[in-house]
C-alpha cells in the first residue's frame, strides 16, 4: 500500500470521527432499540398558575425517526404549515401525511393513540434507530392555547465516541409557533393572524398575561422526554491492513 492511500485512509477515520462529535451526524455503527416516555407536568398547582378550566388536554403527541436530511421544526424558523396544524388545532394528521411517504430519511411515524393526552398524562412508544436514521423529532400542543406546543427537535441518540446513549432525559418548555398573536398570553385566543419565527415562551412581565410570574420566576417545563436503552447491535469497526 502506498503512504498516500494510508494517509487517505487515516484522514478519512479522522475525518468519521470528527463528524461523530457534530449534533446531528452519527459515527455509530448498528442499531438500537429505545422507549420513549413523554410524561405530562402541567398540574392544577402553584408551579402553573392561571391553570384553565376549559378542557386542559395535549394533543396526540406526534414523532419521527429520521435522518439528517429532516428538520421537523426549530426555534428562530418559520412553522410549516403542518407544524401550524399541531400548534393551532392539534391536528397531526397532515403532519403524519407528509413525514411517512419520506421513507429515504424517515424510518419511523408514531402518533399516541385517542383524540387527546390529559395534561399529567404518560405515553410510551418503542422506536428503533441507526446510523443513518439517528435522530428524533416530536411535539404536541398545550390545549387550549392559541400555538403552543412542546417537543424536541432533531435529538441525536448518537454519541460523539461512536456509540448509542444509555439514555436520556429532556424537559420540555413550552414554545410559541409562532401563527397566532394577541396583546396577551391567554389559553382563549382573541388575536389575529401572524407569521413570526417559532420561539421559547419565557416569563412575561404583563400581569395579564398566563405567563405572568411575581416573583420574576422562570417558567418550568411542562412536560419531559426519557429517552432509554434497551437493546443494541453493535457492529464492529471495519479494520484495515497496512501493509509496509
Amino acid at each position: 500500500m502506498c503512504k498516500y492511500t494510508l494517509i487517505t485512509i487515516l484522514l478519512s477515520l479522522i475525518i468519521t470521527r470528527t463528524l461523530g462529535a457534530s449534533s446531528t451526524s452519527c459515527c455509530t455503527s448498528g442499531s438500537a432499540t429505545y422507549t420513549v416516555v413523554f410524561t405530562g407536568l402541567w398540574a392544577n398547582n402553584n408551579n402553573y398558575p392561571n391553570y384553565p378550566t376549559n378542557f386542559p388536554h395535549w394533543s396526540p403527541l406526534i414523532g419521527a425517526i429520521h435522518s439528517p436530511a429532516v428538520t421537523v421544526y426549530a426555534y428562530g424558523q418559520y412553522a410549516s404549515t403542518q407544524v401550524k396544524s399541531v400548534a393551532e388545532n392539534g391536528n397531526a394528521v397532515p403532519l403524519k401525511a407528509l413525514l411517512e411517504p419520506m421513507t429515504n430519511n424517515v424510518k419511523q411515524v408514531f402518533v399516541s393513540t385517542g383524540s387527546s393526552l390529559q395534561p399529567t398524562a404518560t405515553y410510551s412508544v418503542t422506536v428503533n434507530v441507526d446510523n443513518n436514521f439517528n435522530l428524533l423529532s416530536a411535539l404536541t400542543m398545550i390545549a387550549p392555547s392559541p400555538d403552543w406546543c412542546v417537543g424536541v427537535d432533531r435529538v441525536n441518540f448518537c454519541t460523539s465516541s461512536c456509540g448509542f446513549i444509555a439514555s436520556k432525559t429532556i424537559d420540555l418548555y413550552l414554545w410559541d409557533a409562532g401563527t397566532k398573536a394577541a396583546a396577551t398570553e391567554q389559553y382563549s385566543y382573541t388575536g389575529s393572524l401572524t407569521r413570526v419565527p417559532i420561539y421559547q415562551i419565557k416569563t412575561s412581565n404583563q400581569s395579564a398575561s398566563v405567563f405572568y410570574r411575581a416573583n420574576g420566576q422562570s417558567l418550568l417545563p411542562y412536560a419531559r422526554l426519557q429517552l432509554t436503552r434497551v437493546s443494541q447491535n453493535l457492529l464492529s469497526p471495519r479494520k484495515y491492513s497496512f501493509i509496509a
